[in-house]
């Protein structure tokens, strides 16, 4: 019966190994998940950045080509046009006041 019971715990404490073998694994995979994770966030959030940097200087090369035409007053640019045109597009009043536009009155329907 002593062989039995010292067999028995030999079994116990062998999946207990096993248990804690797999346990250790399941925790280095979820490290590595966890890291990729962090890798693919820091990835998306720089691919972000450089869009938004992109765009930044598109607009503003587009700007700057713009005053140039006004400056020069070339292709029937001027200084009035640019400001109607401008008041007729812009509808934030802090980009309004920028431009020296008045602003727009509220529509209460």
């Amino acid at each position: 019966m002593q062989d039995v019971h010292i067999l028995y715990r030999f079994e116990l404490a062998e999946e207990s190994g096993v248990s804690q073998e797999y346990s250790d694994k399941l925790k280095s995979v979820r490290e590595k998940i966890a890291k990729y994770q962090r890798e693919e966030r820091d990835i998306l959030q720089k691919q972000k950045k450089a869009e938004r940097n992109r765009t930044m200087r598109k607009h503003s090369l587009m700007g700057e080509w713009l005053q140039s035409q006004v400056d020069q007053q070339r292709d029937g640019w001027s200084e009035e046009k640019l400001i109607d045109v401008l008041d007729a597009f812009l509808r934030n009043p802090r980009d309004r006041k920028l431009f020296g536009l008045p602003e727009l009155e509220q529509n209460n329907d």
